[in-house]
């Protein structure tokens, strides 16, 4: 027994040492057929290790942009329009004064400048938090932190000297409009605390595009290297069975059949991946992160022209300075063809928003929302927007009645209806246009967010099957090659 195992290890030795003596031949078949086959493998690992990795990378770019990045850029609109939010109150109490009559409408404004300030907090925080990789966000954070607290000191001595002037409505004292300038100049100008707000906007934006644009190219590459390795791939393997089947008379070998239709996953399977969540990128990026921004930035502006409303009733000295900058306001939110009045904007609008409701298509009116009814994409978003349209409509409507009562020396009364949240108020109106605003938002920030969550699930299951799918083909090559190197062993 001893001796034929003996004989039999000798008989496989010499047989294994003739068919390496074969393979370091390069001309020899078989030396050709394990040069093949290395090569088949080789370009099928490459192919879904290029793939794999690209997954891997895509799914933590999705995730930064669906969890980082498009809530920044909402943070830092948010961050704008608490402070425009927190400057509007302020001048609303301001008017209202110590007068009895508005007792319940101060508390209610006292109440909105405080969950304001908790919102700035809040999102200066999370901006704090997420803004350690971008310099520019950094900066615009740290000087929004800083000014901030200077704006809610002045604002607050402001207050102050009205309570001790016990000033009726609609005639505060100028020692607290004085003061109350002190604090809304730290808002405006170039170096104001909107400015820097907006820097932030900017700087998150930019940095979303960014990834986007990264990404985007990166799929594009990658999935010409899987094209080009994989296709390799396939073509060497199916050469390879074609040579085996002429030289050996075999017409299939199912490890090598097998081999092909993992390359031919990796291959197809990638390519579709590819096409597809650039598909889903551009989704996120252009039909609903377009419209988050546009939306972010209307609301933003929209309760900057609220503040300027209740500035322009409380600073007489600035009146038409803060009417100026409510008529800016108008044309970012909504432009018209030529620079109107504020008289004349209402007429302009109206038109031009009757213009829309007919046809569409009419291009008659800009700014942001204009912005938003041409990225029109998802279901309820085309009726969203027609009630931002027919929302901003009764608020510029509620602006000129102001206006009007002010210009009529009816001071008192525009007071009570510029500060007025109850129903057919102007601030009842202004919370219609925000929370059509908000409605839209909410319909294309549920589309980038499970856009997103889609992106990074498939390419959390793609990865381990592509590079399963390319492994299994190079685990199938030599397995399909060895019967075929047996017959010349020996």
């Amino acid at each position: 027994m001893a001796g034929h195992i003996t004989t039999g290890g000798r008989q496989r030795r010499r047989r294994l040492r003739g068919l390496a003596g074969l393979l370091r031949r390069p001309r020899t078949l078989p030396a050709l057929l394990v040069r093949a086959g290395t090569g088949c493998a080789a370009l099928a690992v490459a192919a879904g290790a290029v793939l794999a990795v690209d997954a891997l990378h895509t799914r933590a770019d999705v995730n930064r942009m669906g969890g980082t990045d498009g809530p920044q850029v909402e943070e830092a609109a948010g961050i704008y329009l608490a402070i425009n939010d927190m400057d509007a109150q302020v001048a609303n109490m301001l008017m209202l004064g110590a007068d009895r009559t508005f007792a319940a409408e101060r508390a209610d404004d006292q109440r909105r400048y405080r969950a304001a300030r908790s919102v700035l907090d809040s999102d200066l925080q999370q901006a704090a938090d997420h803004g350690g990789g971008n310099t520019a966000a950094a900066r615009a954070v740290v000087r929004v932190l800083d000014g901030s607290g200077d704006y809610q000191a002045a604002a607050a001595r402001a207050l102050q000297l009205d309570d001790a002037a016990h000033a009726p409505a609609g005639a505060p004292p100028a020692a607290a409009v004085a003061q109350y300038r002190t604090a809304t100049d730290m808002l405006r100008g170039p170096d104001g605390l909107l400015a820097s707000a907006q820097a932030l906007i900017d700087a998150n934006n930019r940095a979303m595009l960014a990834d986007y644009d990264a990404r985007h190219a990166a799929l594009g590459a990658a999935a010409g290297w899987t094209a080009g390795l994989g296709g390799a791939a396939l073509l060497a393997l199916l050469a390879l069975q074609v040579h085996l089947a002429r030289s050996f008379g075999r017409i299939l070998n199912p490890a090598l059949a097998a081999a092909t239709a993992a390359v031919l996953f990796v291959l197809a399977g990638g390519i579709a991946w590819a096409s597809w969540t650039r598909g889903d990128l551009h989704r996120m990026r252009h039909d609903a992160f377009d419209s988050v921004v546009a939306l972010s930035s209307a609301r933003a502006t929209a309760h900057d022209a609220n503040a300027d409303e209740s500035r322009y009733l409380l600073d007489r000295g600035r009146r038409a300075e803060y009417e100026a900058s409510y008529l800016a306001k108008e044309q970012r939110l909504a432009s018209v063809g030529r620079v109107p009045s504020v008289d004349d904007y209402r007429g302009d609008y109206s038109g031009d928003r009757a213009a829309y409701l007919t046809d569409h298509g009419n291009r008659l009116f800009g700014g942001d929302l204009r912005r938003e009814v041409d990225n029109i994409t998802f279901p309820g978003e085309q009726r969203a927007a027609v009630g931002i349209l027919n929302s901003y409509q009764v608020y510029i409507d509620d602006d000129l009645r102001i206006r009007q009562l002010e210009r009529a020396g009816k001071v008192r009364q525009a007071v009570a209806f510029c500060t007025d949240w109850g129903s057919g108020g102007s601030n009842w109106a202004f919370a219609r246009l925000d929370g059509a605003l908000r409605a839209d938002l909410a319909i294309n920030r549920g589309v980038f967010e499970s856009t997103a969550a889609h992106g990074a699930s498939a390419a959390t299951a793609l990865a381990p099957a592509v590079a399963g799918a390319a492994l299994l083909a190079a685990v199938l090559v030599p397995v399909g090659l060895r019967p075929r190197l047996r017959e010349f062993e020996g």
